[in-house]
């Protein structure tokens, strides 16, 4: 035999399931935030590797341009 639910025990059940769906609606909207400004801060970073690599490569390219001049030079 079912137990003999009451409509204020139904009530309270039914608001109980709702705070806790809020609950958890917001706090996964505060991980989607949190998701978004990670992501950000790593496009970020790998923009400023990426300028980074660049920069290193220019300089090697003018330190090969140097070392191949200063070896014309000796020759």
């Amino acid at each position: 035999m079912p137990p003999d639910i009451k409509a204020a025990d139904f009530k309270r059940i039914e608001d109980s399931i709702v705070v806790v769906s809020q609950d958890h609606s917001q706090k996964y909207g505060l991980l989607v935030d949190m998701l978004k400004e990670q992501n950000l801060k790593l496009d970020q970073t790998i923009e400023n590797q990426g300028g980074q690599f660049n920069d290193i490569r220019n300089m090697m390219r003018t330190m090969a341009q140097q070392i191949e001049f200063t070896l014309q030079r000796i020759s």
